[in-house]
């Protein structure tokens, strides 16, 4: 069916929302000509394999106060596996919904020529995408020698003649080169177009803010963790979410960060280690970070020291969370993998909407090729684990709802 309308879409986190985040929405909307843009957003957890600073509901809603017209939640439980993975759940919801043309990302570009290092980027996607070669030999060569799997990747990267590998190597950039690898993989008639957005202001990395305006989310995690007041916060923040800011100030809204998984933790490895749980291979874990953990098990560590405890030179912090989180919320292989060989997306949970941009629900629901889900307590079957697994997030905020009492979000 043609369709008279534009849509975008963003692959999002918001942990938390802030200046840069507003700024890539309006820049999608502006370098589309896009009439709405959809938020393909994180639930509960995110990439960096940890919970999100608030809940999926509030972050929807802050999504909604920047403009988003629609916020939908990126398939479980690929909102918190690798790059790869994350990005590959992400561009097949916005397959699934039949109304995205356009998808939009930031990435971090160097100074200078701006439309050479975007080449750059699609290179490295096709490089990852074929793997030639002289990629394959270098990238098994770094293994072997006990580096990491993002470190030999630059080098694999370095090897195929790509010069700005180590930038494109970053946070953010190995997102944008894998949405732009699951672009061309993806398989579908009218193909999304590409946008990418120069992001602005800190680095993902940087934990005190530097720049005056854009502060990168894990500064304004750090800050309002460590009891930043509102006047602090400000100026990082669109001032549409000020009042949001300030519930998360003054803790009429609950923080969470990965500490507070610890005693969760310690009771599903020590229970595996005790055999007293058994819920099968756990996804993404190779057996010899699986035998460090297990090692570990009977260490009553926090959450982040666990991980710095098990970290080595092959397996990065975020990696070794992902596999802690993976265990906790009892992702198996085999779940995951019938997941992946069913299209990532099974359905389409919706999070949020505008008023005003209503008539996109029933544009979505006639075009989606897979059910769209707007309340969870009719869809119990369909969303299986992830039920459990967000009623374990809220478990973590005192007195709050479950999943099946909770609304989407409407403004």
């Amino acid at each position: 069916k043609e369709r008279s309308m534009i849509n975008a879409a963003v692959i999002c986190e918001l942990n938390p929302a802030h200046n840069g985040h507003k700024y890539i929405f309006d820049e999608i909307r502006r370098r589309s000509g896009s009439d709405r843009l959809i938020a393909l957003m994180s639930g509960n957890y995110v990439q960096r394999g940890e919970p999100a600073l608030v809940d999926k509901y509030t972050r929807a809603r802050m999504a909604l106060l920047m403009g988003a017209d629609l916020v939908l939640e990126l398939p479980p439980p690929f909102s918190h596996q690798s790059a790869r993975e994350f990005a590959m759940a992400g561009l097949a919801l916005a397959g699934a919904t039949g109304i995205v043309d356009v998808l939009g990302f930031g990435a971090e570009f160097p100074s200078g020529d701006v439309q050479a290092f975007e080449g750059s980027l699609k290179m490295a996607a096709d490089i990852l995408l074929d793997e030639p070669e002289a990629y394959r030999s270098a990238l098994r060569k770094a293994l072997k020698e006990g580096l990491s799997y993002p470190r030999a990747s630059e080098l694999g990267l370095r090897a195929c003649g790509i010069e700005e590998a180590e930038l494109i190597s970053s946070p953010n950039n190995i997102l944008a080169r894998e949405y732009l690898r699951a672009i061309r993989l993806h398989d579908q008639e009218a193909p999304l177009q590409p946008l990418i957005i120069p992001r602005l202001g800190d680095g993902y990395n940087v934990e005190q803010p530097e720049h005056e305006r854009f502060a990168s989310a894990t500064a304004l995690r750090r800050l309002l963790l460590n009891g930043a007041s509102i006047d602090t916060i400000r100026q990082y923040v669109p001032f549409e979410l000020w009042p949001l800011y300030q519930d998360l100030c003054e803790g009429r809204i609950r923080l969470i960060c990965p500490d507070d998984l610890s005693t969760i933790l310690d009771y599903v490895l020590l229970g595996i280690k005790g055999g007293l749980l058994s819920y099968g291979r756990p996804f993404d874990v190779p057996e010899d970070l699986y035998a460090r953990i297990m090692n570990s098990a009977e260490e009553l560590y926090s959450y982040s020291e666990r991980i710095s405890r098990i970290k080595t030179k092959s397996y990065t912090y975020t990696r070794i969370s992902r596999a802690l989180l993976n265990m906790l919320l009892q992702v198996t292989e085999k779940e995951a993998e019938e997941k992946k060989a069913a299209g990532y997306a099974d359905y389409i949970r919706i999070l949020g909407f505008r008023r005003d941009s209503r008539d996109i629900l029933s544009e979505l629901k006639a075009s989606a090729s897979v059910p769209v889900i707007s309340r969870a307590a009719g869809s119990r079957e369909l969303l299986g684990s992830s039920i459990y697994h967000d009623n374990i997030y809220y478990s973590l905020t005192s007195g709050a709802r479950n999943e099946y009492e909770r609304q989407i979000v409407i403004i």
